[in-house]
């Protein structure tokens, strides 16, 4: 668009004045257009050809370069007119940059007081003196989820928030129906130069407040009533009380008088222990001593007999004899067991020696079952074992697996070191122990189901096993999957006596 050109043909003193330009500079063709800015230039005469066809009055503001070296803003107000030979403006022209900073700064101010309402929880609004809405924050805007005008009408018209009745700063609790709750209410008079202007409605969510008020109210008449019930409760328990001490002090005088006999019983029943210990081992003893030179001269005596009736009946009885010997031994060794608090006798004993000593005891009956006997071992290692009661731990289990086995069965001896303990697995092929003896085989006397039964057996051997691993500061442990599945015992021996024992998963011979 071609800026059409304009002179001013007269111009009053004010236009100098405002502009700061000399008349002579603005009444130059183009002269006063110079100086608009030029953005506002294009907007200027865009309203001025629009006045002149429409032949209206127009107004408009723009920037202009004032003298001073600063951008003005004027107000420019225009009428067209025209007689039969020329057409010509009347212009009146204010400056307003002051007003616009004004304008600014109180907008400036309008949205930091808008920040600051926004940030609070409560819902705020601004109503003027004629109950019209001129601001809600955002809490309130979220909150009413309609019209703010229909949330002011709403409570500008509640009978405690009449313009005429209510005084500034008061509080009123309203219910809203619509959403159900009870709010805290507070008007606050806002108040300017002119006079007051309007007022700052502050409203809050009490509807929980209200609610646990009412409960405690409830919760209150309720506790005094039970607080009623409780004196009656505590005079009766008063009553009892009397009642109740004369029957413990009974009690007591009863208890003490059972305490004193229970502790006679304990004691009756230690003393019979200890005669029963006793009773044992003198009766071993005493059964070993007649039946030592009878084993010593049986055999003399079946060699000489020539009738072989007799010489069979002989055996018979050498046999019986000898088992008998080594029952009397077994009770003899578990007696003494029983008495023993500490191992004094500690040496240094080969675990390949004690397995060799153990295969060797029972190599007879190794053979005539033909068993296959698989020994996998740690070379060269060393246990501090007791001098008297090692070589019975791995003869006993040994023996039990032997027993116990199949013809041509098999034993299989495992170990593994680890932490400081050897665990050693003596595994067999025979006819297996039932779940419910895994447990109860280690008590005393227990010989198990007739499928295991010994008939030399006395149900003294794994008592008598663990008894002494235990003393060593060691475990045992049987696992079987029942009948005709064998078996396993496994021993856990600290290969340093000084140290603890720990017990790890045995990653090799499962």
């Amino acid at each position: 668009m071609t800026t059409f050109p304009s002179r001013i043909l007269l111009s009053s003193s004010e236009v100098s004045d405002i502009s700061g330009h000399s008349p002579e500079d603005l009444e130059k063709i183009g002269g006063f257009e110079q100086y608009i800015v030029k953005n506002d230039l294009s907007k200027r005469e865009l309203a001025i050809r629009h006045a002149i066809w429409t032949k209206k009055t127009y107004s408009l503001e723009y920037g202009f370069f004032h003298a001073d070296g600063t951008v003005h803003t004027f107000f420019e107000r225009g009428n067209v007119c025209t007689n039969a030979c020329d057409m010509w403006l009347d212009v009146m022209l204010i400056d307003i940059t002051e007003q616009e900073k004004s304008y600014h700064e109180v907008v400036k101010e309008r949205d930091l007081l808008k920040q600051a309402l926004d940030s609070i929880d409560d819902y705020v609004s601004i109503v003027s003196p004629d109950s019209q809405i001129l601001f809600v924050n955002k809490s309130l805007t979220g909150r009413i989820n309609q019209s703010p005008d229909h949330y002011i009408a709403k409570f500008s018209s509640s009978p405690g928030y009449n313009n005429k009745t209510q005084k500034s700063g008061q509080m009123e609790e309203v219910y809203d129906d619509f959403a159900k709750k009870v709010y805290s209410i507070s008007r606050s008079s806002i108040q300017s130069d002119k006079g007051h202007v309007g007022y700052i409605l502050i409203s809050r969510d009490v509807s929980i407040e209200k609610y646990r008020e009412e409960s405690l109210l409830q919760t209150i008449e309720k506790v005094t009533q039970k607080l009623h019930e409780l004196g009656r409760v505590l005079k009766n328990l008063e009553e009892s009380n009397s009642l109740l001490e004369q029957e413990t002090l009974k009690q007591v005088e009863d208890v003490t008088r059972l305490s004193k006999i229970i502790e006679d019983k304990n004691l009756l029943v230690e003393q019979l222990v200890n005669q029963k210990e006793l009773f044992i081992t003198q009766l071993a003893h005493d059964l070993r001593t007649p039946l030592t030179p009878i084993i010593a001269m049986l055999p003399l005596i079946i060699d000489s007999i020539q009738d072989p009736d007799s010489k069979e009946l002989l055996q018979l009885f050498y046999n019986c004899i000898e088992n008998l010997q080594n029952m009397v031994n077994t009770i003899i060794q578990y007696a003494t067991l029983n008495q023993v608090n500490s191992i004094e006798d500690y040496s240094l004993f080969n675990v390949d020696y004690l397995i060799d000593d153990a295969l060797k005891i029972n190599s007879f009956l190794i053979k005539e079952k033909e068993l296959n006997i698989d020994i996998s071992l740690p070379p060269e290692v060393s246990v501090s074992l007791s001098k008297n009661l090692a070589p019975m731990i791995f003869r006993n289990l040994v023996s039990n697996a032997v027993s116990y086995n199949i013809f041509r069965g098999s034993i299989v001896i495992q170990g593994e070191i680890h932490k400081g303990v050897i665990r050693i697995l003596i595994s067999d092929s025979g006819i297996g122990i039932p779940h419910h003896l895994l447990e109860t085989m280690w008590d005393e006397f227990v010989i198990g189901d007739t499928a295991r039964k010994n008939p030399h057996s006395k149900g003294l051997g794994l008592s008598i096993v663990r008894q002494i691993v235990v003393m060593h500061g060691g475990t045992i442990t049987a696992t079987s999957n029942g009948i005709g599945t064998g078996a396993t015992f496994t021993i856990a021996l600290p290969l340093n006596r000084s140290e603890t024992l720990v017990l790890c998963p045995l990653s090799t011979l499962q």
